[in-house]
């Protein structure tokens, strides 16, 4: 166990187009590209169509034409088999000798295919594993990157939609998200009052049926997994959650609780937040219930929580802070002071840091467990909100962009993975994939890292 955090915290540890046909010229077209199989054609001048090229013609036996990906083909070479056209930047083409290839006069990108050039014209790329210009936006077997698969669910924006608008027409505001190896686990946060009242529920990853874990639930929020078991917390209601993974055996395993609104878990126990001006306060249970240990109290308001080896850390927005506090009580610490708005967070124990999103500020953070010293990782946001880490990059949802960002823990470049989204909320990460709820959309998506 890492001991520099035992001695930061003061005994604490810190470590989260539908696909486009192919675009290759077809050289049989003696109206647009004349060539020697053309009556009348002599092939004296060569000269190729001005213009960024698709793919160059012919050479007088037939040469094979270059691709191009700007302005201008260069000619192939003098009769026999014509040579590739290379990459030019005019705007006409230079001729060969004895007759050889223009460019096509539409900008593109291509792959070279076992049929011969491809061309694609965008927002179309060409794809290796399909063999054919694809637009990665909408095509369900190459959604958002060539090969990422939706399995029969539909692609949108770049992202498989594993649940839509038709299957899952009701979500509130504060509807969470967790995964495990199989599942995608949510809350609905609709109040018991609204019929069937506030849900949680479970699709496959991989897309298919929906499965309802509870119903009639009072206002349900965080959400939780260790892969066996499901843990919610019901805000209105005052209630910590339990139920196996397909929906058997609920049980409470705490009542009474004033505003409980985020949760996690390790396995062996369940954590989460009261979120209450003054009141506020963070506890644990094991799973399966017993006695409630309080890790602190009399805070402004703790939102976000999650747990990372033997430290719970949360976020304060109210107090613009975040704080940490040992598994099983302990000292409570305030990690990081200053922040402006702290909403969704996220650990690596590896790292020895947690990573939080300074909602007003715009702001993506690294706070470290050695020195206690928050960097800013990624800045110019709009509204940073919920967060996951891979432990080699961090991955949030801008909820005013509307957009799915990534950067390296370390900091550098921001990279938008998906854009289009409706008020995105919820994050959660895999090996391969990134997952959240679009609330405005109400779906639930998947998109590859």
């Amino acid at each position: 166990m890492r001991r520099d955090w035992l001695i930061g915290l003061g005994g604490a540890v810190l470590a989260g187009a539908a696909a486009m046909e192919a675009c290759a010229v077809d050289l049989g077209d003696c109206s647009q590209y004349p060539h020697t199989g053309c009556p009348g054609y002599t092939g004296t001048s060569g000269a190729g169509l001005g213009g960024a090229g698709t793919a160059g013609g012919a050479g007088v036996t037939g040469g094979a034409g270059g691709m191009t990906s700007s302005s201008t083909s260069s000619s192939s070479s003098t009769g026999s088999t014509g040579s590739t056209g290379s990459t030019g930047s005019s705007t006409t083409a230079a001729s060969s000798s004895s007759g050889g290839a223009g460019g096509a006069t539409s900008s593109s990108t291509g792959i070279t295919s076992s049929s011969g050039t491809l061309g694609c014209v965008p927002p179309a790329v060409p794809c290796e594993t399909s063999q054919q210009c694809t637009n990665l936006a909408t095509d369900g077997n190459n959604c958002g990157a060539c090969g990422y698969a939706c399995n029969g669910d539909s692609c949108e924006n770049g992202s498989c939609v594993l649940v839509g608008s038709s299957a899952w027409v009701s979500v509130g505001d504060g509807a969470e998200l967790a995964i495990d190896a199989v599942n995608v686990y949510w809350t609905t946060a609709l109040s018991s009052s609204v019929a069937p009242g506030g849900e949680v529920l479970s699709v496959p990853k991989t897309g298919g049926k929906i499965t309802v874990i509870a119903t009639g639930q009072d206002q349900p929020r965080g959400i939780a997994t260790d892969g066996v078991h499901v843990f919610w917390v019901n805000q209105h209601g005052g209630t910590v959650m339990q139920a196996n993974t397909e929906g058997s055996n609920p049980i409470v395993l705490a009542s009474g609780q004033s505003s409980p609104t985020g949760v996690a878990t390790d396995g062996q126990n369940v954590y989460w937040t009261n979120d209450v001006i003054g009141t506020g306060s963070v506890s644990q249970i094991p799973v399966g219930g017993g006695p409630i240990t309080p890790l602190a109290s009399a805070l402004q308001g703790p939102l976000a929580i999650a747990v990372v080896g033997p430290v719970v850390v949360w976020t304060t927005p109210s107090a613009n802070t975040v704080d940490s506090a040992p598994v099983g009580g302990g000292m409570h610490t305030v990690v990081s002071a200053g922040s402006s708005s702290p909403h969704g967070i996220a650990g690596s124990l590896a790292n020895d840091a947690a990573y939080y999103t300074n909602d007003l500020a715009g702001q993506v953070e690294a706070v470290s467990g050695t020195s206690l010293q928050s960097v800013t990782i990624a800045s110019n946001q709009g509204r940073p909100w919920d967060i996951a880490t891979d432990g080699v990059n961090v991955y949030w949802e801008d909820q005013s962009a509307g957009t799915i960002n990534t950067v390296p823990v370390a900091g550098g470049t921001v990279v938008q993975l998906v854009a289009n989204q409706v008020t995105p909320e919820g994050m959660a990460v895999d090996g391969t994939s990134v997952y959240w709820l679009n609330l405005g959309g109400h779906s639930v998506n998947r998109a590859t890292k």
